[in-house]
């Protein structure tokens, strides 16, 4: 990645801007890019999503810019051979049509699911994501719907920047 800069030691941030919805779902309303940023811990193998300006994007963008990102690439497909993800789920919950937050649950002895933490709250009635921050299970769960991992890094820039005109910036 040419625009990116390493922020504090064992940080690797890049900054960004994309369109903030699927253009085949939406129609625009003039409403400006997203810019973000995402920053791979090295050390704690975590990715963070800031919005810093413009419409904030859905959750499919943040996960598609996450997926992109070849330092993060790196931990997940390491990573995504864990037997232990099996015993993890996602639980949804709608607050109301404004408002949804997805849970990280693990099973327990009787097979009920027990919330360890909250991962993402989508708010308002275009599902924005302002902030979030996954470890590569919880990414890798979220993202095991849409079968992303099927694609390597360079196919997922591509379709960014094809559909969404997705590109990094300084």
């Amino acid at each position: 990645m040419r625009k990116t800069k390493s922020a504090p030691k064992g940080k690797i941030t890049s900054k960004f801007e994309v369109w903030p919805y699927d253009p085949d779902e939406c129609i625009w309303h003039n409403d400006p890019k997203c810019v973000g940023s995402v920053t791979v811990d090295i050390k704690a193998r975590t990715i963070t999503f800031k919005h810093i300006s413009g419409k904030a994007p859905i959750l499919y963008i943040v996960l598609l810019v996450m997926e992109a990102n070849k330092h993060w690439r790196r931990f997940v497909e390491k990573d995504i051979e864990d037997a232990y993800f099996s015993s993890y789920s996602l639980l949804t919950r709608a607050n109301d049509v404004a408002s949804t937050e997805i849970f990280l649950a693990h099973n327990c002895e009787n097979d009920l699911p027990v919330i360890e933490k909250r991962l993402v709250h989508v708010e308002g009635i275009d599902k924005e994501v302002r902030e979030c921050v996954f470890n590569s299970m919880e990414y890798y769960l979220l993202v095991g719907e849409v079968d992303f991992c099927l694609y390597s890094w360079k196919d997922r820039l591509q379709e960014l920047r094809s559909d969404y005109d997705f590109k990094y910036i300084r």
